[in-house]
Order: structure tokens, then sequence, then C-alpha cells
């Protein structure tokens, strides 16, 4: 049989196990109704992490930004600064008045060179013409040359024929004056 004092013991054992969920579940409650009774605040509803590191993130965020915006400030100031430059060196083109005055003059020029043009086309044509000219009265001198050799050979051949009957006629008058 089982003494009382293992049965002491086994009521020990099986006793604590359940003393010990009694009190788990004493405090469990106590939290529980801690918590329940007391209203939480928004600060509390944040994390451990965004109260320690928050501020701190938003601070180089915020440095992130200034930073930012003073890149973009110093870009657009050469930018600026650029466009002045360019500016000046602008200023030592040609002004638009003489810009104009000088345009003005080389029309003037190119109107005056398609004037000449169509005087120096009259004159080609007209020397063209005079060539032409030139060619057939060359022509016409050559024609007229041959035809001058032929009436001299025509004359000549003339001659001859009417030399012996003027040689016949007149040699005789001579051969009786040389017997005289």
């Amino acid at each position: 049989m089982v003494s009382t004092k293992d049965r002491h013991d086994e009521d020990q054992s099986h006793g604590e196990p359940h003393l010990l969920t009694y009190k788990a579940e004493s405090v469990r409650s106590a939290l529980e109704s801690s918590h329940a009774g007391a209203k939480l605040r928004p600060e509390d509803r944040v994390s451990v992490f965004w109260r320690v590191f928050g501020g701190t993130l938003l601070s180089i965020g915020a440095l992130v930004c200034i930073t930012l915006f003073q890149q973009f400030s110093n870009s657009l100031s050469e930018v600026r600064t650029n466009l002045d430059r360019l500016a000046e060196s602008r200023a030592d083109f040609i002004k638009l008045d003489d810009c104009n005055s000088r345009f003005a003059a080389l029309w003037n020029i190119i109107k005056e060179l398609q004037a000449s043009n169509a005087a120096v086309l009259a004159l080609k044509e007209r020397s063209a013409l005079l060539e032409e000219q030139i060619k057939t009265s060359e022509n016409e001198r050559k024609e007229l040359g041959r035809e001058l050799q032929r009436l001299r050979e025509r004359q000549a051949a003339l001659e001859g024929r009417q030399a012996p009957a003027a040689t016949a006629a007149l040699p005789a008058a001579p051969q009786n004056q040389h017997q005289r």
C-alpha cells in the first residue's frame, strides 16, 4: 500500500503544476485588466524603434532635402552665370542696324550684277551675231575671190585666143617694115 508520505509527495507533485498554472493565469489576467483598464495614448501605440530613431531619421531626411536644394540652387546659379557670359559674348557680334545696312549694300550690288549680267548676255548675243556675219562675209569674200580667179582665167583664155589672131595681123606689118 501507499504510505501517507508517498501520497503527500504525489499531491505536492500534482498540486504544484496546477498551482503554477493558477499563478500564471492570475498574472495574465491582472496584466490584461491593467492594460484594458488603462487607455493607450497615441505615443504608446508607436513602436520603440520609431520613438528612438524617428527624430534622427527625420533629421537625416531634412539634411538630404536641404543638400539637394543647395545643389539645385548652385546649378541654377551656374546656368545663369553661363547665360550672362553668353549674352556678353553676343554683345560683340554685329548690331542689327549694321547688319541690315550691309545686307542692303550687298543686295544692291547683286542687283547691279544681275543688270550687268543681262548686258553681258546681250553683248554675247551681238558678238555671236557679228561672228556669224564675219563668217558669211569671209565665205562671200572667198567666193568672190574664186569668181575673180575664174574671170581672170577666162580673160586670160580670151586674151590667149585674141593674141594669136592679133599677132598674126600685127607681126605681118612689122615684118614688112623690117624688110624695107
